[in-house]
């Protein structure tokens, strides 16, 4: 996944991205300014509401596709297993960059 989002995301950009939050310390050190991650390992510097947030997307309600087209979000990084939040955001128009047996890689429309 870093190694796809390096080759496509432009250094500088701060493209946002929703990610898996164990990857988000380490999607920001090896793609450094090229993405603003989601969450990362800092667990406490969140609030509650941004964690309830961020279960409900990751979980697939309060249409997902939509809450990320409105925050700017252009990649999701996710775990295979999060099938429906996958298949939601593959039938609202976003592309499949990369499937392996670890991770999937969306883009935005």
């Amino acid at each position: 996944v870093a190694e796809a989002l390096a080759n496509q995301v432009e250094a500088g950009s701060r493209t946002p991205i929703l990610n898996e939050q164990v990857w988000g310390g380490y999607l920001a050190w090896r793609l450094g300014d090229r993405v603003r991650t989601a969450m990362d390992g800092r667990i406490e510097i969140r609030s509650r509401q941004t964690w309830v947030e961020y279960f409900a997307l990751m979980h697939g309600e309060q249409d997902p596709a939509a809450r990320l087209d409105r925050a700017g979000v252009r990649w999701a990084a996710l775990a295979p297993h999060r099938e429906s939040l996958v298949r939601e955001l593959q039938d609202a128009g976003w592309a499949l960059e990369l499937a392996t047996d670890r991770a999937v890689l969306l883009r935005a429309p």
